[in-house]
């Protein structure tokens, strides 16, 4: 046997795939060095064999026709970070969410899709909510404190809240265009706290519902609460004498979350480690409100959460889950037409060694239920990750990773067990370049798909008509990755850009011509599907209620409108591929308060227009 053989059967045994189908078609082989790096990772154990196949097919998940029937569920889906209100810390709340709920049931939606809610370090650069510290809890700063039980009863907060420097940095907070995560935690931080004390001194004082609740709360998510709250508190007391918050530079006795160490740290600082509880208790009320007001206003889905790929290499999930985290590879992309150089995403990867079988690892179990608390439907960014990820191995640039299976079914059948338990439906982000196969895996999962209009082109470049829409999918507009709509239309996208430095002036040009020739492609393609008149030259909101009457004629299961383009903001939430430090993405706060876009009659009439379009009928259904 070759040494190429051999290298060839050395991948197949352990799931390294030696080569893959780039975004052009034809084959590209995978690098020596790199399968030789990721075996090294892996070891030559094998793959994980699957329990599932087409004689044991995977649980599915809950069927999406039962709670969608006969018609398109219509959501609006929003960045929560991005809410204003006259009541806040300079950035959105989870009362803004009731707030948008309550209006917009009024409409007939069914959904409304929220940016992940994950905890992070809330302090630039780290605020991507998309490479989170924890893909588990909630980040506190999506409270409001208003609307806490104890708030109310605190003469103490009362007392804070009334000093001038504490209402003159609220005004500012208030004001700011992008969210200070940090400002903002400081003003939050002592409001907390004093909450949280008045919660005490209740609870020893009577005894309420109030504890009782908080008891069963921090049951129901142990053991992982537990572990959290030390992790937290071990950061900020690291934090005093460590430059950086990585606890891989903890002293070697706290790096491990079982050690003695940490449960003497633990039993010295139970008050705070409750603290960090009481926070998470009370997030999750409040997520938990919003989710039953919307049922109760007859939404057929509610809240649809967001679940991103991985987690910092440096927070609390490779802290608790050791065994599970490959922290010497980041995920990323191959090389393709939006990204040359490949994309590199400094997430790390999880050993599929240990997430085959009927049942989850304790991490994807306490993920699946955390995630699906609250929630109606939840999306799973990047699904074809459940069955391979590009590993990008340490100090490799992005184009020289290479492809690692995962025992894709078995997680199927996790998450379609997880979906029928929590009666949510599940929408997999299949985006991009997926294998062929990915979609008939979906398919007999009852997993949606997504599909956005801008990607929706045949290969001349010619937008698919509405009928050709997959039916079972999500569809929208845009994403949070792509421009807005009346940014595309205005090219704000390209100037962002080229004050980056990614274009030059001439380039900056012929990126305008090109844009302006697609602009006019869309136009003509409203035009043809008789919404001429409503996408004429002019307002682009214009534009934007044709689309959308457009997406309306799709088969799509679930159309989301997107909060951004119904209120016509011109700056995106997130440039791709530009560090934070250059950029600041997933900030942008929305020009409007809540309060204004709920009364704005050219928000309502836009609406009530694209509500009133009839959908076309189904054939695997009655016309209703």
């Amino acid at each position: 046997m070759s040494a190429a053989d051999a290298l060839a059967e050395r991948c197949a045994r352990a799931g390294v795939l030696t080569g893959y189908v780039p975004a052009g078609g034809g084959w590209f082989e995978t690098g020596e060095p790199t399968l030789r790096r990721l075996l090294a990772l892996l070891g030559d154990s094998p793959a994980p064999n699957s329990h599932f196949s087409e004689a044991r097919p995977p649980t599915p998940c809950i069927d999406y026709t039962t709670r969608i029937r006969g018609h398109q569920s219509l959501g609006i889906w929003l960045n929560l970070y991005t809410l204003r209100g006259e009541r806040d810390l300079g950035i959105g709340n989870f009362s803004h969410v009731r707030e948008l709920v309550d209006w917009s049931a009024a409409f007939g939606i069914d959904f409304i899709g929220l940016s992940p809610l994950h905890v992070t370090r809330n302090a630039a650069p780290e605020i991507s909510p998309y490479s989170p510290v924890s893909r588990l809890f909630l980040n506190p700063l999506y409270i409001d404190p208003w609307a806490v039980p104890e708030f109310e009863r605190s003469s103490a907060l009362a007392a804070h809240l009334a000093r001038e420097d504490i209402a003159r940095e609220l005004r500012e907070l208030r004001e700011l265009a992008r969210t200070d995560y940090a400002r903002s935690l400081a003003v939050l931080d002592p409001v907390l706290d004093l909450l949280y004390a008045q919660f005490c001194r209740e609870r020893e004082q009577t005894g309420s519902d109030r504890s009782r609740a908080f008891e069963q709360f921090t049951g129901a998510l142990a053991p992982e609460l537990e572990r959290f709250t030390t992790y937290v508190c071990l950061c900020e007391h690291f934090a005093r004498s460590l430059p950086k918050n990585d606890w891989h530079a903890w002293p070697p006795e706290f790096q491990d979350p079982s050690s003695s160490a940490v449960a003497e740290f633990r039993a010295r600082n139970a008050a705070a480690i409750e603290r960090h509880a009481f926070v998470q208790f009370e997030a999750d009320r409040q997520l938990g409100a919003a989710q039953a007001r919307a049922r109760a206003l007859g939404m057929k889905i509610g809240l649809y959460r967001d679940l991103a790929l991985s987690s910092h290499r440096d927070g609390f999930d490779t802290w608790a889950f050791p065994d599970l985290f490959m922290t010497q590879v980041r995920l990323g992309a191959p090389p393709d037409g939006y990204a040359a150089g490949g994309q590199d995403w400094a997430l790390p990867a999880l050993d599929p060694r240990r997430l085959a079988g009927d049942d989850p690892h304790p991490y994807v179990a306490a993920l699946l239920r955390t995630n699906l608390r609250h929630s109606g439907a939840l999306r799973i960014d990047h699904v074809m990750g459940l069955f391979r990820q590009y590993w990008i191995p340490e100090d490799l640039p992005a184009r020289q990773g290479g492809y690692v299976q995962f025992p894709g079914l078995d997680l199927m059948h996790q998450i379609g067990c997880a979906s029928k338990e929590h009666d949510a439906l599940i929408v997999g982000e299949d985006l991009g370049t997926v294998p062929d196969e990915l979609a008939a895996h979906m398919e007999r999962s009852r997993m949606l798909s997504c599909r956005v209009f801008f990607f929706e082109r045949d290969r001349r470049e010619e937008f698919k008509p509405p009928a050709e829409f997959l039916t079972r999918a999500l569809v929208t507009a845009t994403t949070h990755d792509f421009p807005t709509l009346a940014g595309y239309v205005g090219a704000r996208d390209l100037e962002i850009q080229h004050e980056l430095g990614m274009w030059t002036k001439s380039e900056l040009q012929q990126k305008r011509r090109e844009r302006e020739a697609d602009v006019a492609r869309l136009r003509t393609y409203l035009s043809k599907l008789g919404v001429s008149a409503l996408g004429a030259e002019g307002d682009p909101l214009d534009l934007t209620r044709a689309l959308y009457l457009v997406l309306r004629q799709t088969p799509c299961r679930l159309l989301g409108l997107g909060l951004d383009n119904l209120c016509g903001e011109l700056d995106p939430v997130n440039v791709p591929g530009v560090s934070v430090k250059d950029y600041p993405s997933w900030s942008r706060r929305m020009r409007d308060r809540v309060s204004e876009i709920v009364r704005a009659p050219e928000i309502e009439s836009m609406l009530r227009t694209i509500a009133a379009a009839r959908p076309p009928t189904r054939a695997d259904e009655p016309n209703s």
